[in-house]
Formats: structure tokens, sequence, C-alpha cells
């Protein structure tokens, strides 16, 4: 009898379907149906800041010396230079500050636990020469963000160290090396 019945059912569905009817909805007009909705975000505030030196500044150490040795060549003094690094930051510059010096070209050079900025003599990456950050007479990373209070901007310095046996030293050497100075809020 249930086998019988639901084929009665099934059949008929079949013919409604075939004659094109439509099943209507139990709602009327006028309904009105909710649903919750949890909305979140972080309000980021927009500050910005400016080097006022522009786009570029270039670090010249002047004339490097060095004199020979029996154990390779060895720099005569500190060459050492600061960073114009100097800024003006409008809007809300309120929250975390954050620095880094990235190298451009150069590989990092590992230097008695710190990281170094890599350099070229005469086009060719050098194993004698590297440039250490020094920040607010602290060393500091290279490719490694630092924090900084925009209120008591910070003082950068570059120094030219000596990391090899200095052999790729010659007069008239040309030493390059580029990188970026990014300042960001976080």
């Amino acid at each position: 009898m249930r086998t019988t019945t639901a084929a009665v059912i099934l059949a008929m569905l079949i013919l409604l379907v075939e004659q094109g009817v439509q099943a209507k909805s139990i709602r009327a007009t006028g309904d009105q149906f909710t649903m919750d909705i949890n909305i979140s975000g972080t309000v980021v505030a927009n500050g910005s800041c400016t080097f006022t030196n522009g786009r570029e500044s270039d670090v010249n150490f002047g004339d490097v010396r060095y004199h020979t040795t029996t154990g390779g060549n060895v720099l005569e003094s500190t060459y050492s230079t600061t960073l114009v690094s100097d800024m003006t930051c409008t809007g809300d510059t309120a929250g975390t500050a954050t620095m880094i010096l990235s190298s451009a070209n150069q590989e990092n050079v590992d230097y008695e636990g710190h990281k170094l900025l890599g350099t070229s003599v005469n086009g060719i990456a050098s194993k004698d020469l590297a440039i250490q950050l020094v920040v607010d007479d602290v060393v500091q990373d290279v490719n490694s963000a630092f924090t900084v209070d925009l209120g008591k901007p910070p003082k950068l310095v570059a120094k030219l160290l000596l990391v090899g046996d200095g052999g790729s030293l010659t007069d008239d050497t040309i030493i390059s090396s580029s990188a970026t100075l990014t300042m960001a809020f976080e």
C-alpha cells in the first residue's frame, strides 16, 4: 500500500512539473527577516614623514688612507660620517615608528656578530671593506628594523671598517655601496 501511495504522489509531482505549476512562497508581503552582523576592524591613523634632504644623499668618507704591514693593509684612521636623516612629519604620527637601512646591491657582511653593509671596490664585491651602521652610539644591523622616537630623531653614523686583510686596496681604488633608509609606522 505504501508503495502504491508513493507511486501516486510521484506521478502527481511529475504531472505538476510538466504542467508548469510553480510553488508559492509562504511569506506574506511586508514580512521582515533579520540577521545580526558583527563588524570589526582597526582604525589606522594617517601620518606622513618626509626626509628634509630629499630623495638621495651621498655619503663621502673622503680619501681613505692605508698602510701595508706584514699581515696585509691597515686603515690609517677611523672613517665615519653622520647620515643626514632629518625629517618633517605631519598628521597623526602617534605610535611606534621604525627605521631600516636596507642594502640595495651588496650582500650583508657578517662582522663581530653584526650585519654590515657590503661594498664594492672598483665594481667588484669587496671582502675587505664594509660599512657599519651606528644608531645613537649603538651598532645596528643593516636590513634589520630599529625603533625610533620621532620626538628625538636618532643620530645615524656610517663607519667604514676593514673586515678582511685589505689585499684589494690599492691606490685610486673606488669604493661604493648603496642602501635605502626607510622610516615606517607600525
